[in-house]
């Protein structure tokens, strides 16, 4: 058990990644070429002749390609062109982005490793901004995509600027990404998740020794603080990535210490396991999808919303099969916190909600729980039986189902289209002329829709 603990804590440190976004405007990806050899003096239509180099070619094209996608560019295929100095100079390059994006990748191969050379001007720059680095190439599709991150953050944070302006900036040669906005909430979550693990390796190993407790506790807090403050650095994690992460810490660690109490655990000791294995778990879970897509905050607030109401329902649940009057329903708030978070974290992906429709949502189940309870607490006066007891559980499960479906029906997007004009019944005033033998003759009448 202790060495499963130690295993929990360093992939509780590890696993939290998420995908780098950033804005940006049209943008022409020009075709990758390779950079002549100086060492060598191997030619470039030799070097692009190889099989193998003409295949690393394709990958770096489509490498850089979606990357400029995945950074919010429109991505321009109506015009490629050789990204090589025959075909297009640096000078030309800047005169293609009078109103556009221009990427042009290159590489040089150095034996077992390459070197990446990204070469982008902003929309209406005159700056070339350059990242190049040295890099084995099954790294190639994460550090192409660091690098034109920098290189798109850094020509966004100058838009327009001239030669002269940016060279006056002492950081000119630094590009500055995007500062995430998820970072505190995400530091706050990992540091708690952190302290627990140390916590958990301490009881597992057996001990109690308050010499052992806090410098455990504290060493898990500071290494889950500086794995959040590295994965912020490194990628771009907004507010509804950071609380849908949390989401995949807080609630799974909740589910396991549940079913350990639930089912007696013994030694008491190994409850801890329990819940660190949960958060593991929900936190590869949660890294999984937002490296798939991003979360927003409703999807966020979906994800703890189902957490708490599985909850809820599991214990009423168990509550209400269980003979056993005024038991502890953990097996069901475990189960029913798990699978609630499981299931709202995997709908979140599949629709879009906003946060307060949500909450309003939330705000309606409680309601309807709590009207349920009112209904029915007659059944629980005196000493009730076990018909009463599950009757009233029954009442409040059924009230907050139908108070949670009542409030989605009324904050639903509204999905009828607008009445057309001439569906609605019109008079209107009409005067003309009509002919008849003798001539024309003034009529008055009414025209309209009905």
């Amino acid at each position: 058990m202790r060495r499963l603990a130690t295993l929990g804590l360093l992939l509780a440190a590890c696993a939290v990644t998420a995908p780098a976004h950033a804005g940006g405007s049209t943008a022409v990806a020009l075709v990758p070429a390779v950079e002549l050899d100086t060492a060598t003096g191997l030619a470039r239509d030799r070097a692009q002749s190889g099989q193998s180099t003409r295949r690393l070619l394709q990958l770096v094209d489509s490498v850089i390609r979606e990357a400029a996608q995945d950074l919010g560019l429109d991505l321009d295929v109506s015009e490629r062109r050789e990204a090589n100095a025959a075909s297009l100079s640096e000078d030309g390059l800047i005169g293609e982005a009078a109103e556009r994006w221009i990427v042009s990748p290159r590489i040089e191969l150095m034996g077992d490793t390459l070197r990446l050379r990204i070469v982008a001007v902003a929309p209406g720059s005159r700056v070339l901004l350059v990242r190049s680095e040295e890099l084995d190439p099954a790294d190639l599709e994460v550090r192409a995509m660091i690098m034109l991150r920098d290189l798109v953050a850094e020509g966004s944070r100058r838009p327009g600027g001239s030669a002269g302006d940016d060279l006056e900036d002492d950081d000119r040669a630094t590009a500055r990404p995007t500062r995430s906005d998820g970072r505190a909430v995400l530091a706050l979550s990992s540091a708690i998740l952190g302290g627990y693990a140390g916590l958990s390796v301490e009881r597992v190993g057996g001990g109690g020794d308050p010499r052992l407790v806090y410098p455990l506790v504290a060493l898990g807090t500071g290494m889950g603080l500086g794995a959040s403050m590295i994965v912020a650095d490194e990628w771009n994690i907004g507010l509804g990535d950071a609380w849908y992460l949390a989401a995949g810490m807080w609630w799974p660690t909740a589910s396991g210490l549940f079913l350990a109490r639930g089912y007696d655990v013994r030694p008491t000791e190994d409850r801890y396991v329990y819940g660190l294995v949960g958060a593991v778990s929900g936190v590869t879970l949660a890294t999984i999808s937002i490296g798939v897509e991003s979360a927003s905050e409703g999807d966020a607030a979906l994800a703890h919303s189902g957490g708490l109401y599985g909850g809820v329902l599991g214990a009423l649940a168990e509550l209400a099969l269980t003979d056993e009057p005024g038991g502890s329903p953990a097996r069901g708030l475990g189960w029913g916190t798990g699978l609630g978070v499981i299931a709202s974290g995997a709908l979140a992906t599949q629709v879009e909600v906003s946060g307060s429709r949500v909450l309003l949502i939330d705000l309606s189940a409680m309601l309807g729980a709590l009207t349920g309870a009112a209904l029915a607490s007659p059944l629980v006066f005196e000493e009730p039986d076990d018909a009463e007891r599950r009757g009233f559980v029954g009442a409040v499960a059924g009230g907050a189902i139908v108070g949670g479906f009542a409030g989605w029906w009324w904050t639903r997007p509204e999905r009828r289209a607008p009445r057309a004009e001439q569906a609605r019944a019109q008079l209107v005033p009409w005067m003309g002329a009509a002919p008849t033998p003798w001539g024309a003759e003034p009529v008055v009448g009414l025209a309209g829709t009905w």
